[in-house]
């Protein structure tokens, strides 16, 4: 009976299974241009990836990145508003034409 995968296959499975390394992958599957991969590594890594599902971890890209990639917009709401639209904790701020201003400690 075949073992079934019970995590999400990670860059090493995909390197590991296209006999390749690590980097090799992830230039592949990033097509970083500046990189100059023969034409059957590349295959083997795409078919080694498509077979395991792989699919990039948006979290530990972000932080590779240093981006999440997230924003945030408040059209025509004040940012104590805005803040608690997103249900941030607001006891620490008052407001002040329209700014968020922490309060002075009592």
């Amino acid at each position: 009976m075949p073992a079934t995968r019970t995590r999400r296959a990670t860059l090493r499975d995909v390197a590991e299974a296209s006999s390749g390394s690590q980097s090799t992958v992830s230039f592949v599957l990033n097509e970083v241009p500046s990189q100059t991969i023969s034409a059957p590594t590349r295959e083997r890594v795409q078919t080694a990836a498509r077979e395991l599902g792989y699919v990039p971890h948006g979290i530990a890209r972000a932080l590779m990145e240093g981006s999440s990639r997230i924003t945030a917009h408040s059209e025509g709401r004040s940012r104590l508003a805005a803040r608690q639209a997103l249900g941030l904790d607001t006891s620490d701020v008052k407001t002040k034409v329209g700014r968020v201003i922490p309060r002075e400690s009592a």
